[in-house]
């Protein structure tokens, strides 16, 4: 596993969320999730990070993810040679991850930074070890214990 550089001097306990992104072939994604990210961070007010994994990538993935880790401390950024599918890819970030939180979240957007937010108010409303959004057509958050 190849890191970029991280310029973050955190230790752990000062990262209260961990996201982590899996990534296949998502250069045209990177900078608007990382962009949208960052926007969540700064409204919820929290220590965060960005975790991006490239699992293996052929295109530029992996050089749009190092250029953001030199250009915010918060987004971190690890490489996997092979492409070994999103649950190795969710093993290496849940590894590296700092936050008490994890929030994991697909790269290519699918799932939208802005509903962060309201995972994290469901997960204050406990007790819970697990919340999960799930997207339907009225946008609505079950909860289920």
């Amino acid at each position: 596993m190849i890191q970029c550089s991280d310029s973050s001097d955190r230790e752990p306990d000062d990262v209260t969320l961990s996201v982590i992104g899996p990534c296949y072939n998502e250069e045209a994604n990177i900078d608007l999730l990382v962009e949208r990210t960052l926007a969540v961070f700064s409204v919820l007010d929290i220590e965060a990070e960005l975790v991006l994994i490239d699992d293996g990538s052929v295109d530029r993935t992996w050089a749009r993810v190092c250029a953001r880790t030199e250009a915010d401390p918060r987004v971190r950024g690890l490489q996997h040679s092979t492409n070994g599918g999103i649950e190795a890819a969710w093993n290496t970030g849940l590894t590296a991850a700092r936050g008490r939180l994890i929030c994991l979240m697909d790269a290519d957007l699918q799932n939208r930074p802005e509903d962060i937010p309201t995972l994290l108010r469901a997960y204050a409303q406990g007790p819970a070890d697990v919340v999960q959004g799930v997207r339907h057509a009225s946008s609505l958050l079950t909860r289920h214990r």
